[in-house]
């Protein structure tokens, strides 16, 4: 009991030590959700985890508990040792008899257990890793790369005057050193903060079943140069697509496919609920590739492009690209923002980079955690089958010494070492397979493209962990082959 408590408890010591490295890793994580307004929330934020007196008490008395709990049973086993029985020869049973003993004896058993557990681990991080690869590998229609996003909030500002400060300010900002493109916009691509309208085609039934949702997007006219969304057909609004002038409108390539299956899109005339007088009709003058601003899993939905220049959704957010870092432009233009009005209030400061990576994040953090907490229990594992195979071994040091010499091969003696890892490892990984059937139910939510029974998750993980626990067994196995008869049988 001594000896297994000072074990642990030397673990424990360890085990705080890498919690220290643990602690830094985990500050960065600040997995996003999506709230119920559709704006993201971080709901796991690790910045302020520090190891207090709570934690250190925890750790203690967790490391005494296993000491305690997994020394009383060798303890109590040790302590019931028939000293005559142990002494005589005649007292040992045929090894042949006790095999099936030997293989399900409760060291076995707690490795079985070990490697299924494992086993669950592994194919929840692995369901998770195929499911991030396919999210990130989807098409998101636009260039986030050195993009630089801002939100300018404008409340005593009325419509007209909100374009024209907008447009003070884009002229200001398109002037700075290193930007490329600068836009405004009422929202931006994955961040579920889009608004959505109604549209009623000129010329079609304006039946109340034959009004269309589509999304709505108030835009300037770089904001598809900044973002590189391509111009499929026809124009980019202008100056010119002002208050006082026709209404025009830029619709996206799944509206186009949708409304206009058979026909050109380009000249037709289109109405939606976003302030527009019920007689008042705008002009399709652009159709431009499909952008996503809802769920990156999400499919893509019918836009509708609107001119800021002729207002009807806020145009809040400030997009700049840059020729480099784009977080080097941000005081350059928040002081044109001030120069303007130094009242409005600047936030939401974030490379469009950073906001894609939002979209990913709780993939990716389930994805990463999983995968840590996985690869620990795999060296586990792997230490627990060698401790496991390497105990058997020692106390079958007699036993191999008399199979070698009444002539057994090495081969023989590494066979009959491995089978019993084959057996312990075959038996936790069905386990295991079994368990992660019900277990894995549980991420069905956030898994994307792959289902909760993926057979190729299933079987690649099953492959990587029976190879690592057949590598642990093969070390105690390949030292088997070495015993010398003639020290075996004096061993005892």
């Amino acid at each position: 009991m001594t000896e297994s408590i000072a074990l642990s408890f030397v673990g424990g010591l360890v085990g705080l030590l890498i919690a220290l490295w643990g602690i830094e890793a985990l500050s960065s994580f600040k997995p996003e959700v999506q709230a119920q307004r559709g704006s993201y929330l971080s709901v796991l934020d690790f910045s302020n985890a520090n190891i207090d007196a709570q934690v250190l008490g925890f750790n203690l008395l967790l490391s005494i508990l296993t000491g305690v709990i997994f020394g009383l049973l060798p303890a109590l086993h040790s302590s019931r040792t028939e000293v005559n029985e142990a002494l005589k020869d005649g007292g040992r049973a045929p090894v042949e008899r006790l095999r099936i003993l030997r293989r399900f004896g409760p060291r076995n058993v707690l490795a079985m257990v070990e490697i299924a557990l494992t086993l669950v681990l592994l194919i929840g991080a692995g369901l998770m890793i195929r499911s991030l690869a396919r999210l990130q590998a989807l098409e998101i229609g636009f260039s986030p790369d050195h993009v630089m996003t801002m939100r300018v909030h404008l409340p005593k500002y009325k419509p007209e005057a909100e374009a024209a400060f907008d447009e003070q300010l884009l002229a200001k900002v398109s002037a700075l050193p290193g930007v490329q493109a600068a836009s405004v916009a009422s929202a931006t691509p994955l961040s579920s903060n889009s608004a959505a309208t109604i549209m009623r085609i000129k010329g079609r039934a304006e039946s109340e079943g034959d009004d269309l949702t589509v999304g709505l997007q108030s835009v300037g006219p770089d904001y598809f140069k900044t973002l590189r969304v391509p111009l499929l057909s026809g124009r980019v609004f202008s100056e010119l697509d002002r208050v006082g002038a026709k209404k025009v409108a830029i619709i996206n390539a799944t509206a186009a496919r949708r409304f206009w299956p058979n026909d050109d899109p380009i000249g037709k005339e289109i109405w939606v609920g976003a302030g527009w007088d019920r007689d008042e009709y705008g002009e399709v003058v652009g159709i431009v590739g499909n952008v996503k601003y809802d769920k990156i899993e999400a499919a893509f939905k019918p836009q509708v492009y609107l001119s800021y220049l002729q207002p009807t959704e806020p145009a809040s957010f400030v997009l700049v690209r840059t020729a480099n870092d784009p977080t080097q432009i941000v005081s350059a233009v928040r002081g044109e923002i001030l120069s303007i009005d130094k009242s409005v209030p600047i936030f939401d400061v974030k490379t469009m980079e950073a906001r894609s990576a939002d979209a990913t994040s709780r993939t990716r953090f389930s994805a990463l955690l999983l995968g840590t907490l996985s690869s620990l229990a795999l060296v586990l594992a792997a230490v627990g089958i060698y401790g496991v195979m390497n105990y058997a071994v020692s106390g079958r040091t007699r036993e191999i010494g008399v199979r070698l010499a009444l002539g057994a091969q090495p081969r023989n003696v590494l066979s009959l070492v491995m089978a019993d890892g084959i057996v312990v490892t075959f038996i936790g990984v069905v386990l295991g397979v079994a368990g992660a059937f019900g277990a894995t139910r549980v991420l069905g939510s956030q898994l994307y493209g792959v289902g909760t029974t993926d057979l190729a998750t299933f079987v690649g993980v099953s492959l990587l962990l029976s190879a690592v626990a057949l590598a642990a067994s093969y070390i105690p196995a390949r030292r088997a082959m070495k015993v010398d008869p003639m020290v075996a049988l004096r061993y005892e």
